[in-house]
């Protein structure tokens, strides 16, 4: 499996900037704001995913919850720092507090914090990823078959009278076909205006990267 582009450039800024931790975890965002208070929300949410202190921060507490003091010392970053990046992530709904134990506390007040998404780890992506395949491999063939109608109603429209082909258009119509789509697994799923789920990589995905920043090719 080739490391996609956007996680190999996404995975470098992070190692540079912190050799010590190897981040297994990249995440995916999506949006469909319609109104004007969802693209509001919308622009703070990715404002708030885009500093790479608070990307460092996501990395370290998606597998164990930890306090703001934790995080600050493995970060090498003051208290009152990190305690501004987590309001700006709590204020997002990117990360979330949880209650621990009391006996696993240092202190009584301690708070602790994790990621507020779901997170697909290296054990569940092979799992998922067969079944996006099987569905996949059916809509490609549902597709393979309405490509001659498509191409007949293509025929009849001003941009084909032009002179551009059928297939210099398709990613339109492959992109309206997602937007319809979408409307009806809504019904079933629900919408949400802004998401992110984050992912683990695998072995091969994390050693492919370390490769090409050996090589230098990851600029």
């Amino acid at each position: 499996m080739e490391l996609n582009k956007p996680i190999a450039q996404h995975l470098y800024k992070s190692i540079r900037s912190l050799p010590h931790l190897m981040p297994k975890l990249s995440w995916m965002t999506g949006s469909d704001a319609r109104t004007a208070k969802e693209r509001e929300e919308t622009t703070e949410f990715h404002s708030a995913l885009r500093a790479e202190a608070r990307q460092r921060i996501l990395k370290l507490i998606y597998k164990k919850p930890m306090t703001s003091a934790q995080i600050a010392s493995v970060l090498g970053l003051s208290r009152s720092v990190v305690g501004n990046h987590m309001d700006i992530l709590q204020e997002a709904g990117i990360v979330r507090r949880v209650e621990i134990p009391r006996e696993e506390k240092e202190y009584v007040k301690e708070k602790y914090y994790t990621v507020a998404f779901p997170i697909i780890f290296e054990s569940d992506r092979k799992k998922l990823d067969e079944m996006a395949k099987a569905i996949g491999n059916q809509v490609s063939s549902i597709l393979k078959e309405e490509i001659p109608r498509a191409r007949e109603v293509y025929r009849s429209t001003k941009v084909a009278s032009l002179g551009w082909d059928f297939e210099k258009v398709y990613p339109y119509v492959e992109s309206r076909i997602r937007y319809f789509s979408s409307y009806d697994l809504e019904s079933a799923l629900g919408r949400r205006p802004v998401w992110i789920i984050g992912f683990e990589l695998t072995e091969e995905e994390v050693n492919q990267y370390s490769r090409m920043t050996a090589d230098g090719n990851a600029e």
